[in-house]
């Protein structure tokens, strides 16, 4: 999780079935959870295929979301630092799926 801990990052978490694995979230861990099934629902009806990743625009930060099988990566962060962390979601996504 270290190569996601960049100042302007508020939050980061590895969410499981049980709640968080990994980090912490600004909201309950059942929210976050709801938020990727029902990504993976949306996935599946708009292209028949899994999600690699979503990005949520919020008014000052994004919300990225990585499923990663029954887990998933979750971050907060200022705007500006999208482009920085999509590539470091693509570098460490082996690594995150074996967490």
């Amino acid at each position: 999780m270290a190569p996601f801990r960049l100042r302007g990052v508020e939050a980061v978490a590895l969410v499981g079935e049980n709640g968080v694995l990994m980090g912490k979230l600004p909201t309950a861990a059942r929210s976050v959870r709801n938020a990727f099934s029902d990504l993976s629902l949306l996935a599946g009806e708009l292209a028949g295929a899994t999600t690699r990743l979503a990005v949520i625009s919020l008014p000052h930060n994004v919300m990225i979301m990585v499923p990663l099988g029954e887990k998933g990566l979750f971050i907060l962060a200022e705007k500006p630092l999208l482009s920085r962390l999509l590539t470091q979601v693509e570098r460490h996504r082996a690594e995150l799926a074996q967490l």
